[in-house]
């Protein structure tokens, strides 16, 4: 006796050639999302070294993690929570290792100190305030995503909405 596929919550699925259900909708939003992922990583390790791995395994890991999602609006809210963290790690990887590697006995050094330093408070505070945005946007895109699918499950009569909107399992 074969498993029988998941329903399909997140778009339109195909079976291939081994029986497996391919979702292309959920496709479709967790590669581009994935690519964002995997730039911002690399964005991120630019300055330690070994952004083209780290590019790699954001796309891979990231568009797997974003296609398991049940629905396109889940996929892309989370991939929002996940660009704005690595977005306002940035200003840290980037000027902490050159902030710690700065010799302050030379004139060159403590300007490389100051710089950071300044570098870091200024680009920490605007990237900051973008990732604020772009988590404010996630949040409403996952807020969406879980009220549609709690309005599947209370079609199917499995749940009730309580008083205060929150799902309850009956």
């Amino acid at each position: 006796m074969a498993e029988q596929p998941a329903p399909d919550v997140g778009g339109e699925s195909a079976t291939d050639k081994s029986g497996r259900s391919i979702r292309w909708k959920m496709l479709v939003v967790a590669v581009p999302m994935g690519v964002i992922i995997g730039g911002l990583l690399a964005l991120v390790f630019s300055e330690l070294g070994g952004s083209i791995p780290a590019f790699f395994v954001g796309f891979l890991v990231g568009s797997y993690y974003l296609y398991r999602k049940p629905l396109p609006t889940a996929a892309i809210g989370t991939g929002l929570y996940i660009s704005a963290a690595l977005l306002v790690l940035y200003p840290i990887f980037h000027y902490v290792p050159m902030l710690l590697g700065a010799d302050e006995s030379t004139a060159e050094g403590a300007g490389t100190f100051i710089g950071s330093i300044i570098g870091l408070l200024l680009w920490g505070f605007v990237s900051f305030l973008i990732g604020l945005v772009i988590f404010a946007a996630g949040y409403f895109l996952n807020r969406r995503a879980r009220r549609k699918l709690d309005a599947q499950v209370d079609d199917d009569g499995t749940a009730e909405r309580g008083a205060d909107g929150d799902t309850q399992i009956a």
